[in-house]
């Protein structure tokens, strides 16, 4: 089922919607009792909602479902401090069997600077990341050590540079990502079409 809650802590934001796999689904893919996680940042001007009632209607919702995944999203405020990612998981390991060793971050345009910014400051807390239509270069690589990576932008997407620019300051490393620029696409539709390849690609990267 769908939760919204609460993980604040004193002067940091922690709202977010959490949904839990079905077990139960024909499509149901995870035999484990531990659940792997997909953290989810969202853009500008959005909220913890839009990876559950746009980008694609809410197609990251499903897949995550389907595909046995925990899903988190927590809502960004354009002011004011979040919480750190490693104590969002250690909130949510109180309240879920999760699998830390299985953890995706996700992040579209202004959650790509997010998601770039926490993986930057808590190394080892990811096994994969997700870049879509923004970011920049990041600051340590070597808190991107193991971490498989992959990045897309449209064409037509003004946050094509920042993730050409994420790509390049990764692009020595062993964990260089996976790049790839979708033609006619745009800063929004990004993130519509390019959830099969994302799930493709994290099927291959277990």
């Amino acid at each position: 089922g769908q939760y919204w809650l609460d993980f604040g802590k004193e002067s940091r934001a922690g709202v977010v919607r959490i949904q839990f796999p079905n077990p139960n689904h024909s499509s149901y893919k995870n035999p484990d009792p531990a659940l792997p996680v997909i953290v989810a940042y969202h853009g500008a001007g959005g909220s913890e909602n839009m990876f559950f009632d746009a980008y694609g209607a809410g197609r990251l919702a499903r897949l995550a479902r389907d595909n046995g995944y925990l899903l988190i999203t927590p809502r960004q405020p354009l002011m004011g401090a979040l919480l750190p990612i490693d104590a969002l998981i250690d909130e949510l390991a109180k309240i879920a069997p999760i699998d830390r060793n299985r953890i995706v971050v996700i992040g579209h345009s202004m959650g790509a600077g997010q998601t770039i910014s926490q993986l930057d400051k808590h190394p080892g807390i990811a096994q994969a990341a997700v870049i879509l239509g923004g970011g920049r270069a990041v600051q340590k690589p070597d808190s991107w050590k193991g971490i498989k990576v992959y990045a897309a932008a449209g064409d037509k997407d003004f946050g094509l540079s920042g993730t050409q620019a994420f790509a390049k300051s990764l692009g020595q490393m062993e964990s260089k990502p996976e790049l790839e620029i979708f033609e006619n696409t745009e800063h929004l539709g990004i993130v519509q079409v390019a959830w099969d390849k994302i799930f493709d690609w994290l099927a291959q990267s277990k």
